[in-house]
């Protein structure tokens, strides 16, 4: 993080605004390394405090950001129905129109393009399928 030095006078409200965090990292915390602050919210990333009579160091703390799996997936799920079908599969909320079917063991078993919201199942034997389109997913019977 970068230093800032300015004047400031005792009882002055300071605010502070931590930097944009490094890639693949978070905003922990404040870290006050010289001085007696008040009033700090350590763990907001913006936050003020009450000047002290002496010189503050202040630094920004960050941490490894935690993947949850659905960095850059659109709130909207994907939507297939109906869940058990013999002919096709209509399909909502898709990102593309491209497709992949995986087997219950993962293995593709069927691309392409999606059709006027819609996929042919009809060549694919019974069991349980799992559609892919984009980075969504969701799961429907063959029967």
């Amino acid at each position: 993080s970068a230093a800032i030095e300015r004047i400031n006078l005792e009882g002055d409200i300071i605010e502070l605004n931590a930097a944009p965090a490094p890639e693949g990292k978070v905003f922990k915390e404040w870290n006050v390394i010289n001085g007696n602050v008040t009033g700090l919210n350590s763990g907001s990333a913006s936050t003020t405090f009450v000047m002290p009579a002496e010189n503050v160091e202040i630094s920004a703390v960050y941490e490894n950001q935690i993947s949850t799996g659905l960095e850059g997936t659109s709130s909207a799920q994907l939507f297939v129905y109906p869940g058990i079908a013999t002919e096709s599969i209509s399909i909502r909320n898709a990102e593309t129109d491209e497709y992949t079917i995986l087997n219950a063991i993962g293995k593709i078993v069927k691309q392409g393009k999606i059709t006027s919201n819609s996929i042919l199942i009809n060549n694919l034997t019974n069991g349980m399928y799992i559609v892919k389109v984009g980075n969504k997913s969701s799961r429907f019977i063959k029967k």
